[in-house]
Order: C-alpha cells, then sequence, then structure tokens
C-alpha cells in the first residue's frame, strides 16, 4: 500500500527570495499522514503570523504557491526513519519518506529548518511574537533548505529515564509522559525504557509471579510487596529526612499542592501494581499509536520471585515466574522490549577471578535463559503481532569483567545487548562494544550523573564524543539515562542530533539554542557576535576541560572570549541532593555568572520580548543557583572546621546565619528556573537531603560550643572501648563530612572531628543521648546512642587506632566500622539559646523573593491531545514575593485569587474571541491552581490556544504564562 501526502503551500510571488511574504495552504491525500501536515500547518502559522489552512483536494487558483510533497515512493529510501527534504525548484518543496512516522520526522525537520523555532525534550523553543522587532508577517527562510537525505546512524534512539529520584520519572504524571513522547517524536527519538529497581524499593511498575496469581483478563494482582515511587513523607529511598511538604523552608512549600506529595491524582497508597499498571497501559498506548514510538521495561537478573518467602507463597521455577510476568504484562500494558539487568552491585562488574565459573555469572547467564525460554512459550500463543515484544539485557556494564562482550557469546542472538556507561558517565563508551557481533546493540550515556544531580549538568561535548564513539563501534541504538528534563535539555538534543548530524560541534548546537532562546537571529544590530560570545561561553563551561584557563575578573569582554572557560564547579557530594563540605568556593570559578549576565542588557536595547527575556532569566537563575550552592557548602566547611580553630560562639552564630541566607538564594533561584516537575525534584532533595544535614550539624556546632564556653562540662569523658559497628550499634548520626573527591581538598582537611568534640556535640543534639562514638575511614563520623554498644561488638582497642582524627593533632577517631566509644555525662543544661531554626516559614519576610515580583508557570503544557481523553488539564504554579499570594497572611490562600485562564478555538483564529475561565486552587494554603478543559463543553475540536494571567493592582503585579501572554499563547492540537 502507497501513503502519499500533498501539501501545497501558495506564495503571492513567482520568485521565492531568502524573506517571503506567504500566501499558505496544505494539500493532504492521505489520512495517515494527516498528522505531519497540521503540526507544519501549527507551525508555519505561529513563525509567520499567517493563517495556514489545510485545504484537502482544494487549490486556490488565486495563489502563486509553493508545493510541499510528502511521498512514499522513492526507492532509494529504505523502510526505516530515513527522509529525504529538497528544494526542487523556486516553486516545490519535497519530502519523501518511506514511514508515516518518518513523514513527521520530515516535518519536524522541515520546521526547524524553514523557522526560529527549535524542539527540546521539555518543549518547543517559539519566537517571540511580542518584540517590537518581531515582523507582523515573519517568512520562512527557503534559502536555509538544500537538496539532502537524512538517515540516521542508530536505527533505535531514545531516552532511559532513570526511576529513584524525586526528579525523575517517579513524579511524572500521565502529563508529563506524554508531553515527553510528543517532544520526542520531535527530536526524532523513538524509544523510552524504565528500569525497575527489586526489593527493598519495590518498584511498582513490573510485577513477578505465575501465571495463576493474576486476573488473566485485568492483569489485577493481590501478590507481590509493591513500593511507592519517591515521595516527600517517605524522604525518598536514599536517607532523605522523612517531612511533610509544609516543613519546607523560604516559601518551597507553595509549589506542593499535597503534604506527601508525589504528583499524582490519588494518595500514595494508590500506588501498587494495579495503579501502576493502569497507568502505565494509558501512557505507553498513547506513544505507540499515536507515535510509534516503542517501550521497554524490566527487572535486575536474579531477583525475581525474591519475595515470595516473606508473602508465604509456594516455590516456583524461574521459567515459571517469568511466563507469568509475561503473560502479565500482555495483558496489562504494551512493550516492545524486555530487558533484564544486571545490578550496580554484581561483583563480577568488577572482579574477574572466577572468570565464566563465577556462580554470579552463572546464575546471571541461567536467569536469561529461564526467561528466554519463558518468552519463547509465551509467544508462541500470541494470534497478533502488535503484542511481541523481544529480550535484552542491560546493567551497569556490558558484560563481566573478565570479558564485557561474554553475553554476546553466550546469550541467543535475539537478546539485544545494552548497558549504561560506567563510572557514573565520566567514561566513554565501554570498548568492548566492538567486539559484539549482534546486529542489536545499545550504548547508553549518561546526560547527567546522580552525584550532581542537584546542579546544572551541561554535557554537550561529552555527549556527543560518546555518541560518536557508540556509532564508530557499530552501535545500532543509542539511549540516554537521566533524570530531569528542563535542566539538561541541551543534553537531550546533543544525543538526539548525533545520529543524524555527524560533524555537529558542541559549539554549533550550543549557537543554535542561543539564537533560538534568547532571539539572537542575527537581523538586529549586534546580534550576531552576541550570539556568537554566548555560544563560546556556554561552550566553555561545558563538560569536563584539561586544557582550561580561569578568566581573571575585571577583563573586559574581548579578552575573555580570548580564555578557555572552566567548566561549571561542583559542590555536590552526591545524589540526589548532598552538598560537598569539602568544596572550597573561589570567586574567579563563577566569574561566568556576571559575565553570562551582562549580556542581557544587549536583550533589552534590541527590545527582545518577553518570552526571550524569560529564557534568559532562567538560564541566569540556574547559574546562580549552582553559585549560591557552592557559597552554602563553603560557609558549611568553614563552620564545620571552626571548633578546632576555636571560633567563639558568636563567630559560628554568624556563620550559621550566613547559611540561613544562603540557603534562602538556593530555594529562590531553584524555584525561578522551575518548569518542570524535575526542577521540583531538586527543591526537595535540598529541602530533604542537604539542608537538614548541614542545619543540624552547624546546630549540634552551636550548641557544643556553647556548652563549652558556660563551662556546663569539664571533660566528663569515660572511654568504654572499641566496637564493631557493621550492625549500626547508635541511634543517630550527628555529623558526618560527605565528599564525592572532585575536588583536590579531602573531606579530612574540611571538617574536624575529636572524641570531646563528640561527647559535646552529643549533647548538643538535644536528646538523651549518653554514649559517643567517633569512627569512619576518616574518622569524621559522630554518632550517639541512648545504650551503650552490645558486648558482643568490642574488639580491640588497636582496630580504633587505624585513623587520625580530622585536624585533632595525636588523636585516633576510630577507623572504618571501627568506632571509639565514650560515655558522658554532664550537669543540668540550661535551654540553648535560640537559633535562626529551619521551618516551613520563617518570620519577619522568610518566604520566596523572585525576580519580577513573582512566579507563575504551567507543568506539562502538553501541545496534544487525543480527543477520546476528553479534557486538557492546565495545571500551574502561582508564588508571589513575600507570602506567596499577596494577602500578607503568608498562609497562600489570599483574596487576590488565582490565575486566570484565557482560552480561544483554533491557533491564530484572532476573529474568535477569548473565553475567560477561573482556575481554582488545589489545596488550601499552597500555589497550585489548575483547571480541567473539557473538550467537548467548550466547543473544541481541532485545536486551541490558551494563556494565564494572575493580576493584581495593590501589588503592581501582572504576570502571564506563557511570557508575552495572548500573543506567545500556547497552541494545542486535538487529534
Amino acid at each position: 500500500m502507497q501513503f502519499f501526502l500533498f501539501l501545497s503551500l501558495s506564495v503571492a510571488t513567482t520568485v521565492v527570495s531568502r524573506r517571503q511574504i506567504l500566501c499558505t495552504q496544505i494539500l493532504f491525500t492521505n489520512e495517515k499522514n494527516k498528522l505531519a501536515a497540521r503540526e507544519l500547518q501549527r507551525y508555519f502559522t505561529v513563525a509567520t503570523n499567517e493563517i495556514v489552512e489545510i485545504q484537502p483536494e482544494v487549490f486556490d487558483d488565486d495563489c502563486k504557491r509553493i508545493n510541499i510533497h510528502i511521498s512514499l515512493d522513492d526507492a532509494k529510501l529504505a523502510k526505516d526513519d530515513s527522509f529525504k527534504l529538497s528544494l526542487d525548484n523556486p516553486t516545490s518543496i519535497s519530502v519523501s519518506a518511506s514511514t508515516p512516522l518518518s513523514c513527521l520526522y520530515g516535518a519536524y525537520t522541515l520546521i526547524e529548518t524553514l523557522t526560529e523555532i527549535r524542539f527540546t525534550i521539555s518543549g518547543d523553543i517559539l519566537p517571540d511574537r511580542t518584540s517590537p522587532n518581531a515582523s507582523s508577517s515573519p517568512s520562512l527562510m527557503f534559502s536555509a533548505l538544500t537538496s539532502r537525505y537524512y538517515s540516521p546512524s542508530t536505527s533505535t534512539r531514545g531516552l532511559q529515564p532513570f526511576h529513584d529520584f524525586a526528579t525523575g520519572p517517579d513524579w511524572w504524571t500521565a502529563s508529563d509522559y506524554k508531553h515527553t513522547f510528543e517532544n520526542m517524536a520531535k527530536l526524532k527519538l523513538n524509544f523510552l525504557g524504565l528500569h525497575n529497581y527489586p526489593s527493598p524499593f519495590n518498584g511498582p511498575a513490573v510485577w513477578s509471579g505465575t501465571v495463576d496469581e493474576f486476573d488473566p483478563r485485568t492483569g489485577f494482582v493481590t501478590t507481590g510487596e509493591p513500593g511507592v515511587y519517591s515521595n516527600v513523607c517517605s524522604g525518598g529511598v536514599w536517607g532523605g529526612v522523612a517531612m511533610n511538604s509544609s516543613d519546607y523552608a523560604f516559601g518551597a512549600h507553595l509549589m506542593y499542592d499535597k503534604e506527601c506529595f508525589n504528583n499524582w491524582d490519588n494518595d500514595v497508597q494508590g500506588q501498587n501494581f494495579n495503579s501502576v499498571g493502569a497507568f502505565l497501559r494509558e501512557v505507553f498506548t498513547y506513544a505507540r499509536t499515536v507515535f510509534s514510538h516503542k517501550i521497554g521495561v524490566g527487572i535486575e537478573a536474579q531477583t525475581i520471585g525474591e519475595t515470595r518467602d516473606r508473602e508465604g507463597l509456594p516455590p516456583a521455577s524461574l521459567t515459571e515466574l517469568y511466563a507469568g510476568t509475561f503473560e502479565r504484562i500482555l495483558t496489562t500494558y504494551p512493550i516492545d522490549l524486555f530487558w533484564i539487568w544486571t545490578g550496580e552491585g554484581w561483583k563480577p562488574r568488577k572482579n574477574a577471578t572466577n572468570g565464566e565459573a563465577d556462580p554470579d555469572v552463572v546464575g546471571v547467564v541461567d536467569d536469561m535463559m529461564a526467561a528466554h525460554t519463558a518468552w519463547t512459550k509465551v509467544m508462541s500463543k500470541l494470534t497478533t503481532e502488535a503484542k511481541r515484544f523481544t529480550l535484552g539485557t542491560c546493567g551497569w556494564t556490558l558484560g563481566p569483567l573478565f570479558s564485557r562482550s561474554y553475553f554476546d557469546e553466550v546469550l541467543p542472538k535475539s537478546f539485544t545487548l545494552t548497558s549504561i556507561n560506567e563510572d557514573v558517565g565520566n567514561t566513554n563508551v565501554q570498548a568492548e562494544y566492538a567486539k559484539v557481533t549482534r546486529p542489536n546493540k545499545w550504548a547508553i550515556p549518561w546526560l547527567e550523573d546522580d552525584p550532581g544531580s542537584n546542579l546544572v549538568q551541561l554535557y554537550v561535548n561529552r555527549t556527543l564524543e560518546y555518541s560518536r564513539s557508540a556509532i564508530a563501534m557499530n552501535c545500532s541504538g543509542l539511549l540516554g539515562i537521566h533524570w530531569r528534563t528542563a535542566s539538561i535539555f541541551m543534553n537531550v538534543k546533543a544525543l538526539a542530533d548525533a545520529p543524524w548530524k555527524d560533524k555537529l560541534t558542541s559549539l554549533e548546537l550550543y549557537e543554535e539554542i542561543v539564537r533560538a532562546e534568547f532571539g539572537l537571529s542575527g537581523e538586529g544590530e549586534g546580534d550576531v557576535d552576541v550570539r556568537e560570545e554566548l555560544a563560546q561561553l556556554l561552550d566553555g563551561i561545558d563538560s569536563y576541560r584539561d586544557d582550561i584557563q580561569v578568566p581573571k575578573p575585571g577583563e573586559d569582554v574581548v579578552k575573555q572570549f580570548e580564555r578557555s572557560y572552566v567548566a561549571i564547579p561542583r559542590p555536590a557530594s552526591w545524589g540526589p541532593g548532598l552538598v560537598d563540605i569539602a568544596y572550597v568556593y573561589e570567586e574567579d570559578s563563577f566569574s561566568f555568572v556576571n559575565l553570562f549576565d551582562s549580556f542581557r542588557d544587549h536583550l533589552v536595547k534590541r527590545n527582545k520580548g518577553p518570552l526571550h527575556l524569560s529564557n534568559f532569566d532562567r538560564w541566569s537563575s540556574m547559574f546562580h543557583y549552582t553559585e549560591s550552592l557552592g557559597k552554602l557548602a563553603d560557609t558549611w566547611r568553614v563552620l564545620m572546621l571552626g571548633w578546632g580553630e576555636e571560633l567563639c560562639y558568636d563567630e559560628l552564630l554568624s556563620l550559621r546565619k550566613q547559611l540561613v541566607a544562603l540557603a534562602k538564594n538556593v530555594v529562590n533561584y531553584n524555584i525561578d528556573f522551575t518548569t518542570t516537575v524535575g526542577d521540583l525534584g531538586m527543591l526537595t532533595n535540598n529541602q530533604q537531603l542537604s539542608f537538614p544535614q548541614i542545619f543540624s550539624t552547624s546546630e549540634a556546632v552551636l550548641h557544643a560550643s556553647e556548652i563549652r564556653e558556660r563551662g556546663i562540662c569539664e571533660n566528663k569523658i569515660e572511654e568504654i572501648g572499641c566496637f564493631n559497628d557493621h550492625a549500626r550499634l547508635f541511634d543517630k548520626t550527628v555529623v558526618v563530612g560527605a565528599s564525592d573527591g572532585d575536588f583536590d581538598a579531602d573531606v579530612r582537611d574540611n571538617t574536624f572531628m575529636s572524641g570531646e568534640f563528640c561527647a559535646l556535640l552529643r549533647l548538643g543534639v538535644g536528646e538523651d543521648f549518653v554514649y559517643s562514638g567517633v569512627e569512619g575511614s576518616r574518622g569524621d563520623q559522630c554518632r550517639c546512642s541512648e545504650k551503650a554498644p552490645s558486648a558482643d561488638a568490642l574488639v580491640g582497642r588497636e582496630e580504633c587506632e587505624q585513623v587520625r582524627c580530622p585536624n585533632a593533632v595525636g588523636e585516633f577517631c576510630g577507623g572504618d566500622w571501627r568506632a571509639l566509644v565514650s560515655k558522658a555525662s554532664c550537669g543540668e543544661i540550661e535551654k540553648f539559646k535560640e537559633l535562626p531554626m529551619m521551618g516551613a516559614r520563617f518570620e519577619g519576610g522568610g518566604g520566596y523573593e523572585g525576580e519580577g515580583g513573582g512566579k507563575l508557570v504551567v507543568f506539562a503544557p502538553r501541545t496534544m491531545i487525543e480527543v477520546g481523553e476528553g479534557e486538557y488539564l492546565v495545571k500551574a504554579s502561582l508564588l508571589v514575593n513575600g507570602n506567596g499570594d499577596g494577602d500578607g497572611d503568608g498562609d497562600g490562600d489570599g483574596d487576590s485569587g488565582g490565575p486566570t485562564l484565557y482560552v480561544r478555538r483554533g491557533i491564530g483564529e484572532k476573529t474568535n474571541e477569548w473565553i475567560k475561565h477561573t482556575m481554582r486552587r488545589n489545596r488550601k494554603g499552597r500555589g497550585v491552581w489548575k483547571y480541567e478543559l473539557k473538550l467537548l463543553e467548550h466547543g473544541l475540536k481541532s485545536s486551541f490556544e490558551y494563556y494565564l494571567e494572575f493580576e493584581n493592582e495593590d501589588l503592581e503585579l501582572d504576570l502571564f504564562w506563557p511570557a508575552g501572554g495572548e500573543l506567545n499563547a500556547q497552541t494545542v492540537l486535538i487529534i
């Protein structure tokens, strides 16, 4: 069967110049390619400010026209994602493709070629139609189009969003998934794969059991130990402090509409194998039917059935368990790949002692072969190809250390072999991929790393390098592991572009981004120079460089750009949100922040519109956020060294107050650049990981200092012995240094510890602890308990003489899992001085204080919706400086009301009326608002556009989303 789509764009003149005003209409002759035609209609309308009509089988002979042909009869094109764009003559453009999907890819590529529009994983970068410099009728840039074939170097291109942190897909709603799938298509990505952690995390995406343990009609299960995804009240699974979102500091709580926030419509207890299965069925079906995306899910090897004993379930073989798992997936949601991961702690990953006889190697291979046996049986019973899926591997390495390509030798050729890069992405794709002979092998570089998941990570250069390495080793697939989207959109774009643009450089990509984001198209005076300089600046702080020179403060712009730029500093110790106590702030390392800000004057002078300025301010906030985090880490370091340097209480208190002010800056800047739930997850990580550690340790030091200065304790400390602490004998860790080793400075150089200090910290905590012990491979961990450690754990004193105390001359501080324990006693301790504590809202204007007086943002603003969905959800966050809502009481529930939603039928249909809708607050005391826009009720049949406004005369505040309001309204297709 031949597909054919004929698009006709009429032009007012017979000669096509570089910039031409168009009279436009589109003709299509095949319903399967209608989406491509409608996307051209939508984005050409946005780009030209002219209505683009779709006129099936009707020509307007009053206009000269440029014909755009999209056809599927090009014999030179393989039946894959390839397509061809060509300017055949001044009045004819053709897009030749082999499938409806590649027609869509061709349409999106044509849009980016002929307009200033750019697509990213977090949303469209659109021209600012409010700018005084914007032409009333911008035209399409036909001179940018040259005839060429587009054929990707890899057949599979996609993303691997990782479940485990609040910054990742744990908090994705159906709208977030669908928004991501839409943007993947625009980037010409075609696969999304999920990892599912085993016990104790019990990821709820994949259930395991036998065929008689689920309902064969619905997939409903009653067995298994389902976990839940990350939520605020649990503190996450990586050591966060459990709290309610109302406990968040500096107004951050206003961004969350639940105490136990997880961004799901139901409560935390509502997350289980059944609810998550239904959820994934909805979003996976959307991805496959609308965009032909492929989906992967899976589990870790040697974990299937691991909870059966605890649940009292009968034993079952690996084959039986995999068969039940596969049958339930077929009933519950559609997939294309089931991959089996080797775990992060899989011993053969780093140990080659026993070779292929290693029990952990044999066990994994047996596990995968059992899965293959079950898969063969289950697939043989299928009567429709649409439900078939294949098997694959994945993990933190391609294969065991003795032979990374070992799985290629022993597993059936039907398996796809994949792995994420080693060393949290800081190393290239494993060279052993070149030895893998099977056609299906996929590399997965890291688009960001979890040690820095609360930092800005510009990895365009690295991503391009690693992608090309994978392509050079004939990898057929290229995916990217990540958590966030908006904060790393440039890295995703590098991954997406690499298989299509083999010579693309990071500098070229940044110049493309700068041009679109900030409106530096080259038309305005000085735009070209500023565009090049900004691109050089961003490229200079991208990835890691060995040949960098830090620019000196005060140099003029010309001299600045004669230098290389240092990569963005990393004041983080480990993800998902710990700052590094060993970090030393150096102003020179952040000279790029003020330099970047200096370019804003050019945008203002050239009358760039509010959309371009808001894009610029978002980047600026990300950079200021990172610098504030660096200052916070450095101040914490100085305070934690203060005891050894004998700083007095007042000096330590002054540092503590600086910590509070810096933490507030971190929160404000984070809120300012927040546009997705991934950015919201960064807020949570700081509130529940970094801040508790910083404020609790600094508070304990202050109390200990007060005790020392007032002479309450006169060294009444009795050492009781050295203990093995493998069993975690203590109730609480008071102080623990944190550093991921990115810096020359060791954590031992940047903290103070001694037995006496730990004993006083025990008192400073203010709980009924009697015993304290110092341990750790660096001797920096102070632990406390009400009861003495068990005598069974007592070891020789010499085992606690492994590590010297940091900056405490001559003293020992235990060792790795060896705690030197003391019992301390004191007189009655009077109430401590009141400190600037962490709380939900600080007295005296401790709330959000962002640029512009407030913040208004819409999360997951989809650009498409299926008519069967019935309603389009608009969910927005509104924050006003100082108290959240403008009424002065700080409860987020003021009389000033919330944002107003304006909706208009069609796209660019200026004769249609804007209809006003009142949004409702999701929860009293919070700044989250929503409106369910019912399609039929509001007469929305094919497309619509909308924007939000919050106006408050008393505050002299008028906020819009998108920036600029009506003229920059969000457009949505109903499909």
